[in-house]
């Protein structure tokens, strides 16, 4: 879909060693993925860390891997909307489950 895309593509999954993500940061691509316990931006060879995924009150210890490959989908598109990193990292920090819809 991406040859498909007339914008800037980024891609996001929670391996960062992914073929399809390496690939698009070594055409200097945006991704976002999971490094080192935290929620990364990529541009090419730069990475900003940008929240530690423990911290997050959306992902309890043993959640289901979706949970934090929706965060990083909702990460990618502010990030397409050029909402600055500090901006982003703050809606995570501050974002909580409803515990009736989770359930």
């Amino acid at each position: 879909m991406a040859e498909l895309s007339d914008g800037e593509v980024i891609f996001f999954g929670i391996d960062p060693d992914l073929p399809v993500l390496a690939e698009h940061r070594a055409k200097e691509g945006r991704s976002v993925y999971v490094r080192d316990g935290y929620l990364t931006l990529a541009m090419g060879d730069d990475e900003e860390p940008l929240v530690d995924i423990a911290m997050l009150t959306v992902t309890p210890a043993g959640c289901p891997a979706y949970q934090i490959e929706n965060l990083l989908a909702a990460v990618a598109a502010a990030w397409a909307l050029d909402l600055p990193a500090d901006m982003i990292r703050t809606g995570v920090l501050t974002y909580e489950l409803d515990e009736a819809v989770s359930a």
